[in-house]
């Protein structure tokens, strides 16, 4: 063992590089089979160690030797002899959000639903991050679009997924359409309300704020929906916290402020990005020069959370040391959260090495929430946002919104969810993709041919139409091509050519065609003047979302209000005329003499 580490730099040194050190023990290791793993004892002799001070961590340095050489590993042992220190005060959060699943946006109705199975079924990912929650007390960071929506006489508006989709709610959450009997939402739900700790929302759907920020030319955020006011099932206060991925610089956070209604309780920071020096860590709660509520994340502990190696629940003791010892006499408080897509299978031995550790003092995030916030200013970041990458950018971020919007147009009029899937945008911008581009490129992709294949699916059938009248009626034939009835469609049209040949006095009704089936609409019209007349005719929704291409339909008009009746006039005249000119021409008719021979006269 070597001289004690004092500042948490010399802890992340040593656990790069370890240091060569005097051996102060050697055990031998029982034979292993491949893949096999085991627990060694060390016990070190009285004396062995020279523990300089009432409290500390020295490295250690585990050195295994074996047929392929020596190879040594970095590790550290925290001590503590006596209390000389107020101590920290230690809060945990636990992220549970989406999986990057497409097959929640993009499935088949059945698929959805087993997919949305398995995020929430034993031994998931969310399933063990709530175990580990009400076994450490851990308060829980939740994306409330996992919630089944509310009842509606609550009058409570329902959660809605990721933002950055039209800013209007809708009544279920983003990763399935309703809520059923066995629902996982509803059971998810169910197990939130029977935990003690505390939970967090953040706005539905996890939107990642900093890559729409950075996306928009403006650095504004679309309207981000709100997230419920209390647990659903409960009266208890839920918090919504505001946890930018990447940075949350001033620009990002102004934007966050000014899309949220109402404010975010507090902006979730990287302690990294908020200290500019490495080994003097200000305390957790603290206001920016905006007058902003930050709460500062230790990124460096947050990162050792989860690990499933000794080694790093070794360095994570070791840096909490060393945290303490910055300011051994302040109390101050400590949040500690790990990345979204943190594995919860080392996250239980973390914990409760924590809360075994003297120095700390383990408290909720509400007493986090609730201190009042330190003198500690926020510095803005110098170097570029470490972490995934987010797969949104600006020219994406414009084809999501209006890919979101053409969805909202057409589903009033194709069915719910099953058919146009819900909060297309919202998931979409959702954090849960970063690090996950192929997953949200073959997410978007499908969405796009799905929503252009419903959109061209309806339409007006071209045609040529003899119209011989004065007034009548037009026939306009709609084609519905989808596996799906379509309602409330209006069909528009529009005269063309000046001055109009043709009037529609009647405006067509709504629609309703079943699946693989056409609709006849009845138009009432009347001719002015004789000549081909095109008609563009369109369908919209009953949002006014167009579907299909316009068509045209070219009337052949031969009003019949005076010349027909002309025309015969004339011909009658003519035959009339012919006559009489022919019997006048004829004159009197004479017998010949000889014609009269043998007649009797008399």
């Amino acid at each position: 063992m070597g001289e004690r580490l004092r500042n948490r730099s010399e802890v992340a040194a040593h656990a790069q590089r370890p240091q060569t050190l005097p051996t102060v023990a050697r055990v031998d290791i029982p034979a292993l089979g491949p893949n096999a793993e085991t627990v060694v004892p060390v016990t070190l002799a009285a004396g062995a160690v020279d523990l300089p001070r009432p409290y500390g961590v020295l490295p250690l340095t585990v050195t295994v030797s074996g047929l392929t050489g020596a190879t040594p590993v970095a590790s550290f042992l925290p001590y503590h002899v006596i209390k000389e220190y107020e101590p920290l005060q230690l809060a945990v959060a636990l992220p549970i959000t989406a999986d990057p699943d497409p097959v929640l946006l993009t499935g088949t109705p059945a698929e959805r639903t087993k997919a949305l199975a398995r995020m929430f079924e034993a031994g998931s990912r969310i399933d063990r991050t709530l175990r580990v929650a009400d076994a450490t007390g851990a308060t829980l960071v939740v994306d409330p679009g996992l919630l089944p929506p509310p009842p509606p006489s609550t009058g409570q508006s329902a959660p809605s997924g990721p933002a950055g989709a039209s800013p209007t709610p809708t009544a279920s959450a983003p990763t399935a359409t309703g809520t059923t009997a066995g629902d996982p939402r509803a059971e998810f739900a169910r197990r939130l309300a029977a935990l003690d700790q505390d939970v967090w929302f953040v706005p539905p759907g996890d939107p990642d704020v900093f890559a729409l920020a950075s996306a928009s030319q403006t650095a504004s955020l679309p309207t981000l929906p709100p997230a419920p006011r209390t647990l659903p099932g409960t009266d208890r206060r839920t918090p919504t916290v505001s946890w930018p991925a990447g940075s949350a610089s001033s620009q990002v956070r102004r934007a966050v402020v000014a899309a949220s209604d109402p404010a975010p309780s507090a902006i979730l920071m990287q302690e990294t990005r908020t200290d500019p020096d490495p080994d003097r860590t200000g305390g957790a709660s603290r206001r920016d020069d905006q007058g902003h509520r930050i709460l500062v994340v230790d990124d460096r502990m947050s990162g050792l959370l989860g690990s499933t190696t000794g080694a790093r629940t070794q360095q994570l003791l070791a840096d909490s040391v060393t945290l303490l010892a910055e300011s051994p006499g302040l109390s101050r408080s400590v949040l500690l959260l790990p990345g979204r897509g943190v594995d919860p299978a080392g996250l239980d031995a973390s914990l409760q090495a924590l809360r075994s550790a003297p120095w700390i003092a383990p408290v909720s995030g509400e007493t986090v929430l609730a201190t009042p916030p330190g003198p500690t200013p926020i510095v803005e970041a110098t170097t570029p946002p470490q972490g995934p990458a987010s797969p949104l950018t600006a020219s994406n971020d414009d084809q999501v919104l209006e890919l979101a919007r053409l969805a909202d147009g057409l589903r009033p009029s194709l069915g719910a969810g099953d058919v146009v899937p819900e909060h297309i945008g919202e998931i979409l911008t959702s954090t849960r993709w970063r690090g996950h581009g192929p997953a949200w490129r073959a997410a978007y992709d499908r969405l796009d041919r799905r929503i252009h294949d419903l959109s061209q699916g309806v339409h007006v059938v071209p045609s040529m139409i003899n119209f011989f009248a004065e007034h009548g009626a037009l026939q306009v034939t709609v084609v519905n091509d989808l596996d799906v009835e379509v309602r409330d469609v209006r069909l528009l049209t529009q005269v063309q050519g000046r001055p109009s040949r043709l009037v529609i006095h009647s405006a067509p009704p709504t629609l309703t065609i079943r699946p693989h089936s056409r609709a006849t609409v009845r138009l009432d019209v009347e001719a002015l003047a004789a000549g081909t007349v095109p008609i563009t005719a369109s369908l919209r929704t009953a949002s006014g979302t167009p579907l299909g291409e316009d068509a045209t339909v070219r009337v052949r008009v031969q009003p019949t209000n005076g010349w027909i009746l002309l025309a015969a006039g004339g011909i009658v005249g003519l035959v009339f005329v012919f006559g009489l000119f022919r019997a006048l021409r004829a004159g009197e008719r004479r017998v010949a003499a000889a014609d009269l021979r043998g007649l009797d006269l008399r």
